[in-house]
């Protein structure tokens, strides 16, 4: 079987580091990959929309347009379309099926739900940083992905000689220019602005914890890497990472309601209880917790569309 990836060398997306991880982790266990549609396969692997390929094909899906300050329904036509001409679906989580099913319409179509993946022994024998309780935060940044809420959570749990690394760019976190510089002036809170892979692995394997709070995600790369670097991922209980989290024995904090499946208002996210979360990142320090990975090991998780892919 030869399967088509869309690959890049220089990965710049999260989407395309898990292409990257895929391909090597097919190709580890037997599988011919090709980087160029052109080239003979018998599978294609598509993001989100279907794009040129030949044989069968399969969609990889993560969430729906759902802001209901968007057109939202316009936006879901070309996943729609996409999903009617596909032959097989991958989503990331149980809630990415259940929001795609809800938004796009449930598909009769074969299906299996991977989640993504990452190389533990990329985190292996990685020097550290010399910095006590760190912990750490990484993202994207939207207002739904709550940057306000884990620098005062982090503040909250007033840990001593303890420091938040912020990374990412957060030019879009619905934060003002004034309010960053007011949390980054901060002794205990580092902003370190975009990381290469390098330096975002050596953050992973220093931090005690990772926190991510996004009010709605379906499987963050951030939260696999983090996963996979063996640490406490610190999250919230609606989405698709809390899934994901509580198979790891992370800790999945009770701070948001139970989610409909209707529009919402994304990036106007609900309040919620910072103490919960406060908790948990003192939970992190005062308990021991061992980390599961395998489920997020990009050689199970290569096994799985492997398996996925000889069943279409």
């Amino acid at each position: 079987m030869i399967v088509y990836l869309p690959t890049s060398s220089s990965p710049k997306t999260g989407k395309g580091y898990f292409c990257q991880r895929l391909k090597l982790g097919l190709e580890k266990i037997g599988v011919k990959v090709v980087s160029d549609v052109s080239n003979k396969h018998d599978v294609s692997l598509h993001i989100i929309n279907i794009n040129k390929g030949s044989g069968k094909k399969v969609l990889r899906l993560n969430g729906v347009y759902h802001d209901c300050k968007t057109d939202y329904k316009s936006r879901n036509k070309n996943i729609i379309s996409s999903l009617k001409n596909c032959n097989g679906v991958v989503y990331q989580s149980n809630f990415s099926k259940k929001l795609c099913d809800k938004f796009l319409g449930r598909s009769d179509k074969k299906f299996d739900i991977i989640p993504n993946g990452c190389d533990p022994n990329n985190y292996l024998n990685v020097p550290c940083l010399d910095m006590n309780n760190m912990f750490f935060t990484a993202s994207r940044w939207r207002p739904h992905k709550r940057l306000l809420d884990i620098m005062e959570s982090f503040l909250l749990a007033n840990i001593e000689d303890s420091y938040l690394y912020v990374a990412g760019d957060v030019s879009s976190s619905g934060l003002t220019k004034s309010q960053l510089s007011k949390y980054f002036k901060l002794p205990n809170i580092k902003y370190c602005g975009i990381l290469s892979q390098s330096d975002l692995i050596q953050h992973l394997v220093s931090c005690r914890a990772f926190i991510h709070l996004c009010w709605f995600d379906n499987c963050p790369n951030s939260v696999i890497e983090a996963i996979c670097a063996k640490k406490v991922v610190i999250t919230n209980n609606v989405g698709g990472t809390c899934e994901i989290v509580k198979e790891s024995n992370g800790i999945v904090c009770n701070i948001d309601n139970s989610y409909d499946f209707r529009p919402v208002d994304l990036y106007h996210p609900p309040s919620i209880n910072r103490n919960i979360v406060a908790e948990a990142i003192c939970s992190s320090i005062k308990n021991n917790y061992s980390i599961l990975n395998d489920h997020i090991n990009i050689y199970n998780v290569a096994k799985r569309y492997r398996d996925f892919f000889e069943r279409i």
